[in-house]
């Protein structure tokens, strides 16, 4: 893993290049009260190989959770963005920058 931190915006993007790395980063969450999301500030978007997007944010129900096959994904809360096989792109309308997935 690296970490990158936008100059301008001071946005920090923490760059997995290992599915396994990104998994285990995952697996080490611990976001789920009564089987909703509970962090108001944080997401989880996963995309599998069979082309499936699965997201989850505040509110949400659980979901089930599958650690395999992931071909891409991206995890931001108020603090930093974790993400896998992602571009970092500017985003000119708010002036900083974000995770696009594949």
């Amino acid at each position: 893993m690296k970490t990158i931190t936008m100059q301008e915006s001071g946005q920090i993007f923490e760059i997995f290049t290992s599915q396994k790395e990104f998994t285990a980063m995952i697996k080490m969450l611990d976001w789920s009260i009564n089987g909703q999301w509970n962090d108001e500030d944080a997401s989880l978007t996963l995309i599998y190989r069979n082309g499936t997007t699965v997201n989850y944010q505040y509110g949400d129900d659980k979901k089930p959770l599958r650690l395999t096959q992931i071909i891409a994904g991206e995890y931001s809360n108020s603090a930093t963005n974790m993400i896998y096989n992602c571009a970092i792109v500017k985003n000119e309308y708010y002036d900083d920058y974000e995770a696009i997935l594949p």
